[in-house]
């Protein structure tokens, strides 16, 4: 077992002082002009508007446009590595992914850039010492692109071999929708690694979610996704966090918690084991239209086309022809329909769907996704010209059960 410190290169928890007052460290509290202040960019405003507002109306992260502010953080991972018995470190970009002021990401890139080179260049120096190289892995959001757009040069880090390991992953809750392959084709030839980061035990209000939890076959299919995009590990980043047993004496895992740590990390054991697949939710319902990072939920008016993509790990078409599959269903949560006046036109990988109304859900049995990338596409084929309200794409899930 391997032992890798970690750092937060920014953690807004701070911002809220009636919470967290002793989150400020004696540094920051002497150097206020290191904080983003109230230049923060708007990804932050939008966090912020589901969660507690900031207590004196601006941000505690620290500008990394500031060369106090990158040689603070270069001295604490020195100091870190060199004074214990290290095997590598990780540098977490996730928590929380503010690091310029509104405006300023581009420009502060190639700072960034030098940043993260003078991390492997005093790693590799203190490896000398030590007689081993020292890894280096960077905790990153889950997409090319929203790196870029907060000043995170990743691909750079991947072709400059600054970094051994990326894990990418969505901050806050279980993404299954997170698409590996774009890492996984960028580090091929360079040695590093990609890890699938699972993130979280919270998945936001689908059905099978209990309450909010994720379920063992919920991990299932993340891990799956994961390892069928060419992931080489898992990230787990909350998971002891917010496991059921937290703050409780006795056990800290719930008995699905606990057998899913048997399973995900091998995918040959949860090859053909029930899932619960899903495209994920943006945290507190906001649309893409409204500027959500997710694809759902999204909202369609009469003639609208919405393009849905998701993973699956999962070779169903092959347990099938095994007569291994149980089982299979894609549920579509519709709020706003009427499905008597309403005609909604629903194609699985350009294959068109007949299902039945659940509820508000529409249900198709017996569908057959593809391993790997899958799209989704719906239609607002018709809809009462008195209708001007959209409806409105709540969920998308995919059962997959087999036999015992």
């Amino acid at each position: 077992m391997q032992f890798w410190p970690s750092l937060r290169m920014n953690d807004i928890h701070k911002d809220w002082s009636e919470r967290w007052p002793s989150f400020r460290s004696q540094w920051e509290r002497a150097n206020p002009q290191v904080r983003l202040g109230s230049a923060v960019p708007d990804r932050y405003l939008h966090h912020s508007n589901r969660s507690p507002q900031p207590s004196h109306g601006y941000s505690w992260a620290m500008d990394y446009a500031l060369e106090e502010v990158r040689d603070r953080k270069l001295a604490i991972i020195e100091e870190v590595c060199s004074n214990y018995d290290v095997d590598g470190f990780e540098m977490d970009f996730l928590s929380h992914p503010y690091y310029f002021k509104k405006g300023e990401e581009a420009r502060g890139m190639p700072l960034m850039n030098d940043f993260v080179r003078q991390v492997r260049v005093r790693l590799d120096k203190i490896g000398e010492t030590k007689g081993r190289k020292l890894a280096l892995l960077a905790r990153i959001l889950p997409s090319l692109e929203l790196n870029e757009r907060i000043g995170l040069d990743v691909a750079a880090w991947i072709r400059e071999g600054w970094v051994d390991m990326i894990a990418p992953a969505t901050r806050g809750y279980l993404d299954i929708s997170a698409d590996l392959t774009p890492f996984v084709e960028l580090a091929r030839g360079t040695g590093v690694e990609i890890s699938g980061g699972l993130s979280d035990l919270y998945v936001r209000d689908y059905t099978g979610s209990k309450t909010g939890r994720a379920s063992l076959e919920m991990l299932r299919a993340a891990a799956a996704a994961a390892w069928q995009a060419g992931a080489t590990s898992l990230h787990l980043f909350n998971y002891d966090c917010h496991a059921t047993g937290k703050g409780k004496p006795g056990v800290l895992f719930s008995p699905e918690e606990l057998q899913a740590l048997k399973e995900i990390g091998d995918p040959a054991t949860i090859a053909r084991r029930d899932k619960h697949y899903y495209v994920t939710r943006e945290m507190g319902g906001l649309t893409p239209e409204a500027g959500g990072e997710m694809q759902l939920p999204t909202e369609m008016v009469r003639g609208d086309t919405r393009e849905l993509r998701f993973l699956v790990g999962d070779d169903v078409a092959a347990a099938r022809e095994d007569g291994f599959l149980e089982s299979t269903s894609l549920m579509v949560s519709v709020e706003g329909y009427d499905r008597w006046d309403d005609d909604l036109r629903v194609r699985l990988n350009g294959r068109g769907l007949r299902g039945r109304f659940e509820g508000d859900a529409l249900r198709f049995e017996g569908v057959t996704p593809k391993q790997g990338k899958n799209l989704l596409s719906l239609n607002l084929r018709n809809r009462p010209s008195s209708r001007q309200d959209p409806i409105r794409i709540q969920g998308v899930e995919l059962f997959i059960d087999y036999r015992d």
